[in-house]
């Protein structure tokens, strides 16, 4: 690779990082948003279907525009997504999952184009790295409604 090759491919890469931080920013507003509402949310987590039913109604009750199980591919259908303003944000629920096989599917949504942040809302104690594939990730907890 020449020197001018070596030079643009740096500069290309930080580019690219830079307009992703300015993309994070401009959608923090609206990741905190819903962030705020699922911390209010109760569900009931017997099972992950009957947390996943509760967090469809309390969604179309408050108005939240989202789709359940929405087709990224063949492989990636997240259990919700909601879209806040032009913000297309997947939310995965699990109620007991191991952390590796968790994080994994978050690192394949992220990848995605069409997302612009992921959110866990779980009951295992977990936690996540502030971005995966240089989208914003989140965990929220689905006992803080309760609290």
């Amino acid at each position: 690779m020449t020197r001018y090759a070596e030079k643009t491919s740096v500069s290309s890469e930080r580019s690219r990082a830079e307009i992703m931080t300015l993309k994070n920013e401009a959608i923090a507003p609206d990741l905190g948003a819903l962030l705020d509402f699922l911390a209010g949310v109760r569900l009931n987590s017997a099972t992950e279907k009957q947390a996943q039913a509760d967090l469809e109604q309390a969604l179309a009750e408050t108005g939240w525009i989202f789709q359940r199980e929405w087709r990224l591919s063949d492989r990636d259908i997240p259990d919700f997504v909601v879209r806040v303003n032009e913000t297309v944000i997947v939310i995965e629920l699990k109620t007991r999952a191991q952390r590796k096989r968790i994080y994994r599917q978050l690192e394949r949504y992220a990848q995605h184009n069409q997302v612009d942040a992921v959110v866990l809302l779980t009951g295992t104690a977990m936690q996540l790295p502030s971005e995966i594939s240089g989208k914003p990730a989140r965990v929220a907890s689905m006992g803080a409604g309760w609290l």
